[in-house]
């Protein structure tokens, strides 16, 4: 599986742990959980919201870089 090499940098890691937080905080007003159809898709879709809005990180998600792998 292809992932984005972004995530080896520093500034990446740096903010990774906050990121994390504020993407579960989101999801959780939003009532999405685990048992979410897709939740993982949708994790990964808040997070590179929250870094490209708040870091200014350009991310891209396993989704996008492994198209021929069905994420649920």
């Amino acid at each position: 599986m292809i992932y984005d090499e972004i995530e080896e940098k520093e500034e990446f890691k740096k903010v990774l742990p906050l990121v994390e937080k504020l993407t579960e905080l989101q999801l959780e007003k939003k009532g999405i959980n685990s048992d979410t159809p897709n939740y993982i898709v949708i994790y990964w879709n808040v997070k590179k919201s929250i870094l490209k809005e708040n870091f200014d990180i350009d991310w891209k998600t396993p989704e996008e870089l492994n198209p021929d792998i069905l994420f649920n």
